[in-house]
């Protein structure tokens, strides 16, 4: 593996001085652990601040609610919101052959992780 530069840093950081030495599951954890970093440095090197964090879950919601409304300087009519919620059960990667609804999986995710990946989270 030869990591970015900004992870090499992170895994030093963590007494990891050798990114093949360690499980691929503790490699992944590092990378998704930098990009959470960068994201929350971002947020907090701007101002006026250029993002906003939403929670997954809540993204429909926001968009119709707060998001779109801010930038078209309008509230949004019952059939945008109906097209937003429609397109948001869609699965994002449904491409190839894996169209389909989009459905809930964190907590069966969670149930069958490995002992690896629960201690790397």
């Amino acid at each position: 593996r030869n990591p970015p530069k900004a992870i090499q840093q992170l895994l030093q950081q963590h007494d990891y001085h050798n990114s093949n030495s360690m499980g691929y599951e503790m490699y992944c954890a590092a990378h998704l652990a930098r990009i959470c970093q960068s994201a929350v440095h971002e947020l907090e090197a701007t101002t006026p601040h250029l993002g906003t964090p939403v929670n997954y879950v809540n993204l429909p919601q926001y968009l119709y609610e707060s998001w779109l409304p801010k930038i078209l300087h309008r509230p949004m009519n019952e059939e945008e919101i109906s097209n937003i919620m429609k397109i948001s059960t869609m699965y994002s990667k449904g491409r190839g052959g894996r169209e389909g609804t989009w459905h809930e999986d964190s907590q069966q995710k969670t149930k069958t992780a490995s002992n690896e990946i629960v201690q790397a989270s």
